[in-house]
């Protein structure tokens, strides 16, 4: 209906507009397209409780995309969520609203705001008396304009050359985005305003990695001064915790011992964060562990009061060894991972010297054409080689069975896969049949990465919510729900590559 006070104006409530079918399917009439251009203007204008602007949240180049962003509206009313009006571009100032197909930003080239004009005029109106201050602004105006045409030319150099030093240097691409990257350029332009007038070469700014690793060196013991006072400080009143560990580099094959702070200072803010992590040259007794840890709280200025600090490691014997004068404390998560292993018939419990044989489960299948023996061979997963057993896992295994050794108490471990509840065995089920896709892994996820490309391209698409799968570990219980949850996200893709290969009995 119209404005009976400005016939120009078209108001249009929420009930009358159709975004549905209408609006994301192409318009062949231009008529039709221009009103419902009109229709999304008014509505973001009179309707803002309902309606907004929101900012295009895809990677883009292009600078006119902060100037203009996306028409959406409201999912319900007590809502902060927004679903994008498709194939549609609206001014973040006066809300004009174009056609926007296919990444054509040509028409919100060539809009004109009339906010800006009017912000124009008033600054021509006020110097409107003063031809000199006129002619300045005129000049400004052009400079501006060259200025942007520059940085136009410059910002197509500077994507060639990025180009060539991915290629080049075979770096990922998401080195682009690093904000570490854009500091260093940032600064770059800072010493070229400053230095204009004069010819600095780029040798006399970048420096050697042998600088650059005796900086850090320099930095890393301005930044422990700093956290000096604060760890100095809980650990005195007992406010600390230090969670060491050792972990092997398999690449160069040199074994570190690394340990991670807990702590909460006198205003109850809590902190956590890497303390050390050093290179353990000698045999990893308990002695030496005591030792290395000692000498690198020293440096904290806190090696005299370990007896206040609480000591957070796995059951393995060499921690237990060196730290028993100190308030210990043992991993819940490595008793957990323990138990789950042990649920789940992870490892066999033979010594080294024996040969060690893989425990299949034998079943009959009978079916009216023929009869089969079907051998169910036990997961990755599940067969592990007794050298990947950690020693605290075995520890609390122990403790396990001690404690809740009872008679009516029935060891799942020692039953096959037909005599525990069905509920259990789909579980297993389940597990074993996501592991099964780690063989197609390689193939599956690059053609997951396809698809994301696909909605990333299609316009009514913000995010793409699919992940690819994800490599379980052997010995870590944890990798596997990382596994099963990155087959959750991306069971619609699976699902439909699964069936165009015919491999969808996998039953994911």
């Amino acid at each position: 209906m119209l404005n009976e006070d400005n016939p120009d104006v078209i108001l249009v409530t929420s009930s009358q507009l159709n975004l549905t079918s209408s609006i994301t399917s192409d318009k062949k009439n231009s008529n039709s397209d221009l009103n419902q251009c009109r229709t999304i203007t008014n509505l973001l204008k009179n309707n803002n409780d309902e309606y907004a602007i929101i900012k295009n949240k895809k990677k883009v180049s292009s600078g006119i995309w902060l100037k203009f962003g996306l028409p959406a509206r409201k999912k319900d009313k007590n809502s902060n969520q927004y679903d994008v009006i498709p194939n549609y571009s609206s001014c973040f100032k006066c809300f004009h609203t174009y056609r926007f197909i296919d990444s054509c930003t040509s028409s919100m080239r060539d809009h004109k705001c009339p906010q800006e004009i009017s912000k124009g005029q008033q600054q021509l109106t006020l110097h409107h008396a003063s031809p000199t201050l006129s002619a300045s602004s005129s000049s400004s105006s052009s400079r501006s304009i060259i200025l942007s045409q520059i940085i136009k030319q410059k910002k197509e150099n500077i994507k060639k050359l990025f180009v060539q030093w991915v290629v080049t240097s075979m770096r990922p691409f998401q080195i682009i985005s690093d904000s570490g990257l854009e500091v260093i350029m940032q600064e770059c332009l800072n010493i070229g305003r400053e230095l204009h007038m004069e010819n600095v070469q780029v040798e006399q700014i970048l420096c050697t990695d042998r600088t650059v690793r005796n900086e850090l060196v320099k930095q890393a013991e301005l930044e422990r001064k700093g956290l000096q006072q604060l760890i100095f400080s809980c650990a005195q009143s007992g406010r600390l915790s230090i969670s060491p560990d050792i972990w092997t580099d398999n690449y160069r094959k040199i074994v570190y011992l690394g340990a991670t702070a807990h702590m909460v200072d006198e205003k109850f803010v809590y902190y956590s964060f890497d303390l050390f992590c050093t290179e353990f040259k000698d045999k990893k007794t308990g002695e030496n562990i005591l030792k290395l840890i000692q000498e690198q709280l020293s440096l904290y200025k806190v090696d005299e009061y370990m007896d206040l600090i609480t000591f957070v490691t796995d059951r393995g014997s060499n921690f237990i060894k060196g730290l028993k004068q100190y308030r210990l404390m043992f991993c819940v998560a490595h008793r957990l991972n323990g138990i789950l292993k042990k649920t789940f018939f992870q490892f066999s419990t033979t010594n080294k010297q024996t040969p060690t044989k893989s425990q299949s489960i034998v079943s009959n299948e009978m079916t009216p054409m023929k009869t089969s023996i079907v051998v169910q061979q036990p997961s990755p997963e599940i067969m592990l080689n007794d050298d990947q057993i950690d020693e605290e896992e075995k520890i609390a295994l122990e403790e396990w069975n001690d404690e809740d050794d009872d008679a009516e108490t029935i060891d799942y471990s020692m039953l096959n896969l037909s005599s525990i509840p069905w509920n259990a065995q789909e579980i297993i089920e389940t597990i074993r049949q996501s592991m099964t896709l780690i063989s197609l892994k390689t193939n599956l996820n690059r053609q997951i990465q396809l698809l994301n490309e696909a909605r990333d391209n299609d316009e009514q698409q913000q995010h793409s919510p699919f992940t690819t799968i994800h490599q379980c570990s052997q010995i870590r219980w944890l990798s596997v729900y990382d596994l099963l949850e990155s087959i959750k996200r991306s069971h619609e893709p699976l699902r439909a590559l699964l069936l165009e290969c015919k491999q969808l009995y996998l039953s994911i």
